[in-house]
């Protein structure tokens, strides 16, 4: 989690900051008021290298399902991310 920590800081890292670090997402959602971009972990692995350690830190084994991440904005600015499984 470091990695995502450094290099989107809440409240601070803008959805433009995000688009140039990790590209267009595969797509957008509204819960419950905050904005949600989707991105596959493979695109995302390719852009920070690291992704693929944190989802095993995490305890999750990457080979068995597609992973995304899902970042959530509040007000224009990064506020979390989670970690999520598709099957």
């Amino acid at each position: 989690t470091a990695l995502l920590k450094t290099k989107f800081q809440e409240n601070v890292t803008t959805k433009a900051q995000v688009k140039e670090n990790l590209g267009e997402p595969k797509s957008t959602a509204t819960d419950d008021s905050l904005d949600v971009w989707t991105y596959d972990m493979d695109s995302v692995n390719n852009k920070l290298s690291t992704i693929t350690g944190i989802a095993k830190a995490f305890g999750n084994d990457t080979s068995k399902v597609e992973k995304v991440v899902e970042l959530k904005f509040d007000g224009g600015r990064f506020s979390l991310y989670v970690l999520v499984d598709e099957l």
